[in-house]
């Protein structure tokens, strides 16, 4: 990958290069006329045309631009592999120079992921553990940071995590299925919505819980800010981004 990405080249790059192809030869042919025109007419001997032609070439030599812009492009796309990125050529490179916001993934990014549950609410005469267990339930289905937490809070608590039937997963939304013979609806307000099933309060929850069309509870995860996550922004703001969002479900 890094081999193709050194293959495409930014205009930069491209203009050098482009640049030498002219550049070079006109130097050349220079030289040969500093040295051939005042010792064929008798102005300087050889050896003293000779040394100024190569001075006239070393001076002239584009070797400083030719090679040291396209490989501090290759060193950094190397470099950059090291550390996990990949940049798919200097083209991008360039851009990333001249980025001036800054889009973060929350949970696993600016966070550390690790959710744990914090809170459980319940209403329509379902206690907490029927919350847990039926929500349970519903996200083992799922491989979403908030549903491998809400599963493994169930099993710390002994909780026989009941057999989950025509289950379907609505992306970016949350879990249908059926359990223990109910018809069970687990995930977020966006879910609520799309089946049409109201909410009583919208508490700020991470998932709601509807049974059998009846709001059944929610409950509230809570997840660490990364140590490093501050010094990250802090290092973008520094290399001129001037704003940093946050992405999240």
């Amino acid at each position: 990958m890094v081999e193709g990405a050194s293959a495409k080249k930014g205009a930069t790059e491209k203009f050098i290069t482009r640049f030498s192809e002219i550049y070079t030869p006109i130097v050349i042919v220079l030289a040969i006329l500093v040295f051939a025109v005042p010792f064929v007419f008798g102005w300087l001997g050889f050896s003293e045309s000779a040394h100024r032609a190569l001075v006239f070439l070393v001076s002239s030599c584009p070797c400083a631009l030719v090679l040291s812009v396209p490989l501090a492009y290759f060193a950094g796309i190397g470099a950059a592999s090291k550390n996990g990125v990949i940049i798919k050529g200097s083209e991008y490179c360039e851009q990333l120079a001249k980025v001036k916001n800054a889009v973060c993934d929350k949970t696993g990014t600016l966070t550390s992921g690790n959710l744990h549950v914090e809170e459980i609410r319940t209403a329509g005469g379902f206690s907490e553990e029927e919350v847990l267990r039926f929500a349970a339930a519903a996200e083992t289905l799922s491989n979403h940071p908030i549903a491998k937490c809400v599963v493994a809070r169930a099993k710390e608590t002994g909780i026989e995590i009941p057999a989950a039937d025509k289950a379907s997963e609505i992306a970016g939304k949350g879990v249908t299925a059926e359990i223990s013979g109910s018809a069970v609806a687990c995930g977020s307000k966006k879910l609520f919505e799309h089946l049409g099933i109201g909410l009583p309060e919208e508490n700020g929850a991470n998932l709601y819980l509807a049974v059998d069309s009846v709001f059944a509870g929610s409950i509230f995860l809570e997840d660490t800010i990364r140590p490093e996550a501050a010094e990250s922004l802090e290092k973008l703001r520094s290399l001129g981004v001037e704003h940093s969002f946050m992405l999240t479900g």
